[in-house]
Parts: structure tokens; sequence; C-alpha cells
């Protein structure tokens, strides 16, 4: 329930113009309280209830997926179907091929 309660939070907060004021002055001043605990507050203002504990929990989540994301793009690994393997296998045996047969021709010819 904790997470639906962030989730519907933070899409408050991209809708109304005044969260989104607040948010940036959470975020962008330094205070004595952390700024987990002062979004923790700000949603409980807003009648949304979770824990500071729930919403680190639920940042570093969406972190570890965005982290993932982007390791994805930037190495260009993604994971392949079955499909896309089997024509790489099929392309490199065709590759393979006639490469050799190249090769055969052009040593018979050489060595006539």
């Amino acid at each position: 329930m904790s997470r639906e309660n962030i989730i519907k939070f933070y899409a408050m907060v991209e809708e109304n113009p005044r969260l989104q004021k607040k948010m940036q002055k959470i975020e962008g001043k330094r205070s004595k309280k952390d700024v987990n605990e002062q979004i923790v507050e700000l949603a409980g203002k807003n009648n949304i209830y979770f824990t500071t504990n729930e919403l680190i929990d639920y940042l570093a989540s969406q972190n570890e997926n965005l982290q993932q994301d982007l390791n994805q793009k930037v190495s260009g690994g993604r994971t392949f179907t079955k499909g896309e393997l089997a024509a790489a296998k099929v392309a490199k045996k065709s590759i393979v091929s006639s490469a050799e047969q190249l090769a055969n021709s052009n040593y018979k010819e050489t060595y006539k």
C-alpha cells in the first residue's frame, strides 16, 4: 500500500504546480530535517501517508531500475530474443561458409 501511496503522491506533485514548488524548496534548501522526512510530511499534509523508510526503499528501487536501464542503453547490452539469437547463429554460419568457399577458390586459382 505504501508504494502505491508514494506513486500517487509523485503523480499529484507532477500535476500540481504548487506542490512542485514546495518540492523544489525542500530539495533545494538545507535544513535540520532530512529531505526525505520533509517529503513524507508534505505528503501527509496532502492526506497521503508513507514512512521515511518506505520512501527511501522506493527511491532506491527506482534508482536501481534507472541504473539497469542506463547500463543497457550505454553498453548496448540488452536481452536478445531466441529468434534474434538463432538468426545471428545462422548468419554467422553463412558468413563463415562463404569465407571458406572464397578462400578455397582463391587458393585453387593461386596454386593451379
